[in-house]
């Protein structure tokens, strides 16, 4: 009871002192957070007490452990908080059942996910909270909670900038859940397809069973590698596997040594997605860029590469059960060059699908200079935005502008552009923007690549 007194007065201290002078909010909480540390530092060395004592030095918590009191009041910097808060502790939700939703700005898995726990939150709001935890930048991920097509209707709040939780519940991947029951015990870590209204509503019950445990994977090792095998001596190595893995998460991974990648795996994809990704490398390694327009999907059985070919009888968690796929393929290190042949090699004669690359007569946009003087005529009202000629192709390439025909460049440019919005509105629109900085964008037929998925 010493130890949280003296830790407890500390730190409200150190928030009246803040308080009455003029110093910026986030070198406030930095300073709060480490000299409470501090004061648990102390506490520690005094009474032998085996708490951690600084961010570095912490000991990871684990399934069955009970959160440490100074941990519950210790400030954690927010963004985007309902009332306007900067700063809010663990024991604002203290009772309730507490998922930690550790995230990143750059982690489409949790994005993806990001709409459904916010379903989750609203039906379970008095019992549950749910907390999105990143150690990303308080300004990059206010900005993204605010523009990002995906969560910008959500209004959700974060922990940014976070590293005291992460060194208490180490991950090395995200999206990562850490469950506390309404006793303050951590009882669960998983992935994101445990985070399910059922399972929420067991735990809520006092019953744990039903969630499996997220597993660490050794990058290092090929997937599901006996430990008795010595993974520097595999010369090669494939796998591939249909099915939602429980307690892998969803990732991908890159093997190399010395500049030279002679390995990737990727786990709990759609396949349509894993498709993609190995098309735009094939479509590199030719000299060639991809456009999402250049695949071609012609087969029988579209509904077994992504959820979002037509299954309206079918929960996501259910055809993601079925139909996700895991892949992991090495090759010799003088065989670098051949590893994406060999993942589509594996994929074709074992998934159902069979894909290529063709080149057949396409219907196109044909992006062309009319004039040397890039930017020339006048800007319109309202000022212009910069723009590299790689990222104005890729606004070409938007369906709202060019509907489903890829934009092949014959500009010869490689500059800035200067427009005079911040995104082409449609095709009439693009072309006048086009026009005024001396292009234009005409309908022709080119012999282009194309990846083709067809039933095997």
């Amino acid at each position: 009871m010493k130890r949280n007194l003296r830790l407890w007065d500390y730190y409200a201290l150190i928030q009246f002192k803040f308080k009455h002078l003029k110093i910026k909010y986030s070198a406030y909480l930095a300073a709060v957070t480490i000299m409470c540390l501090y004061a648990v530092k102390q506490a520690s060395a005094q009474e032998a007490d085996p708490a951690a004592t600084a961010v570095a030095d912490i000991i990871p918590l684990k399934i069955g452990d009970t959160i440490p009191e100074y941990l519950w009041h210790l400030p954690l910097q927010v963004v985007n908080h309902p009332e306007g808060k900067e700063a809010i502790t663990l024991n604002d939700y203290r009772g309730k059942l507490i998922v930690l939703d550790f995230w990143g700005t750059w982690c489409t898995s949790c994005i993806v996910a990001m709409p459904a726990v916010y379903r989750l939150q609203r039906e379970f709001s008095d019992n549950l909270m749910i907390l999105p935890v990143t150690s990303d930048v308080g300004l990059v991920v206010e900005k993204f909670l605010r523009s990002n097509a995906k969560v910008k209707e959500l209004n959700l709040s974060s922990v940014v900038n976070d590293s005291l939780l992460k060194a208490f519940f180490r991950y090395n991947s995200v999206p990562h859940y850490v469950w506390i029951n309404s006793e303050g015990s951590v009882f669960a870590v998983t992935e994101s397809h445990q985070l399910t209204r059922e399972n929420v509503a067991s735990a809520l019950s006092g019953e744990y069973d039903s969630l499996v445990e997220k597993l660490t994977i050794d990058v290092k090792r090929p997937l599901l590698l006996s430990e008795h095998v010595n993974a520097n001596q595999v010369l090669y190595h494939a796998m591939l596997i249909k099915g939602h893995q429980r307690g892998l998460p969803t990732r991908n991974i890159t093997r190399h040594s010395d500049g030279v990648i002679y390995g990737r795996a990727a786990v709990n994809f759609p396949l349509l997605t894993i498709y993609e990704a190995l098309a735009r490398r094939l479509f590199w390694a030719l000299g060639e860029k991809m456009s999402g327009k250049q695949l071609v999907i012609e087969t029988s059985k579209p509904e077994g590469l992504s959820y979002e070919f037509g299954v309206t009888d079918t929960s996501r968690m259910d055809w993601e059960s079925d139909n996700l796929y895991t892949f992991d393929v090495m090759v010799p290190f003088d065989n670098a060059g051949h590893l994406d042949s060999c993942i589509l090699s594996t994929i074709n004669n074992f998934s159902g699908y069979h894909a290529s690359i063709e080149y057949r007569n396409v219907k196109c946009f044909v992006l062309r200079r009319t004039s040397n003087a890039v930017s020339s005529r006048p800007l319109p009202e309202g000022g212009s935005k910069s723009l590299k000629h790689t990222a104005m192709l890729l606004m070409l390439n938007k369906p709202e502008v060019t509907q489903n025909y890829p934009v092949v460049d014959e500009s010869g440019y490689g500059g800035m552009i200067e427009i005079g919005d911040t995104a082409f509105r449609n095709l009439t629109h693009a072309r006048q923007e086009l026009a005024r900085c001396g292009f234009e964008l005409v309908e022709a037929q080119r012999k282009l690549p194309v990846f083709v998925i067809r039933d095997n």
